[in-house]
Parts: C-alpha cells; structure tokens; sequence
C-alpha cells in the first residue's frame, strides 16, 4: 500500500508539474505579446475615432484616451502575478507541509487572474492561451465528473472513487479525495466549487 501511494504521488506530481509547464509557457507567451496587444488597442482607438469624426482628432486627446484604455487592458499586473503562482507552486511541490490545501490555494488565485487576463484580452490570437491555462487549472474537476458519469460508483462513495480515480490514471483526483473532502462533498451535493 505504501509503495503504491508513492508510485501514486509520483506521477501524480509528473503530471502536475506538466499542467503547470503549459501555463508557464502561455503566460511567457503572452508576456511576450503585450506590446503588440497595446499598440492593438491605440489602432483601433485611432481607426474608430477617424471613423466618427475624421481628421479632426486631436492627437494629444487621442494619446491620453489611448492610455486610459491601454491601462484599463493591461494584463502586466495579471501576468506577474500568475508568474509568481507558478513559482510558489514549484516550491510547494518540493515540500510536503499541507501540499494539497496550498496547490489547491494557489489553483484558486491563479484561475482569478487568467479571468482577468481573459476578460482583458480583445485580441482573438491569444484566447488559445487563457483557454490553455484555464483547462489546465480545471483538470482535476473534469476527472470527478468522469467518474461520476462512468454511473460505476456512488459519488458519494469516496473510496470507490478514489479506486476509480487511480485506475482511471486521474492521481490529482486521488491526492484531492485525500486532502479536500468538504470541498468534494459540496460540489457533489451542490454542484457548485466552494
């Protein structure tokens, strides 16, 4: 049993580590992008202005508007802060204090920002990336509806599940069983997160 559990915690970790290597990669993406994403937002501030009142902007009034709407879209602060997710993230898979609560945490925070970035981003070239990040921060919920949907257990039957889990290869849902129950059983109940 407890050889298992660590072959489970290590792949667990692997694809852990993973999920977290692809919202690395698509937020330095999008890092990369914001200056081409700003200048976007100036262009197509200046192209309608031109459409509703011609040559007659003033372009100092144009470059304050501009700003103004360039900092209401700016996702730097989005971005840093994801960027420091991911790095306590790595620290906290190196440790072993409250693991799953502290991921778990930082899933949380991390998903509030890419909302944010997403609800920012007007560019339609970058939307893979959020949805990217989005879909790796929402894994483990999809693997508890794959087993409830398997109609094979009970959800409420959290042993069953877990068996399920393992077998099924879902060794997040496994580790969250494990260290979330009150979540697990509100979601269940409620089919709301907590």
């Amino acid at each position: 049993v407890i050889k298992l559990r660590e072959h489970e915690g290590c792949e667990t970790k692997k694809d852990l580590v993973a999920q977290v290597d692809k919202i690395e990669e698509c937020v330095t993406h999008l890092c990369k992008h914001v200056p081409e994403m700003e200048q976007t937002i100036l262009t197509n501030i200046k192209t309608k202005l031109n459409e509703l009142i011609g040559d007659k902007v003033d372009e100092n009034k144009l470059l304050t508007e501009a700003g103004i709407q360039v900092s209401r879209a700016c996702i730097n602060e989005e971005l840093e802060r994801l960027k420091m997710h991911i790095l306590k993230v790595r620290e906290v898979f190196d440790s072993e204090i409250d693991v799953g609560k502290r991921i778990d945490f930082l899933c949380q925070e991390m998903h509030r920002e890419i909302n944010t970035t997403g609800s920012k981003i007007t560019d339609a070239r970058y939307t893979d990336y959020i949805i990217t990040v989005k879909n790796c921060i929402e894994k483990i919920r999809e693997q508890i509806m794959a087993i409830r949907d398997s109609g094979e257990t009970n959800m409420l039957d959290t042993r069953t599940v877990q068996w399920i889990a393992n077998r099924e290869g879902y060794y997040e849902l496994v580790v969250y069983l494990e260290e979330h129950s009150k979540e697990y059983w509100h979601f269940i109940m409620t089919g709301e997160e907590s």
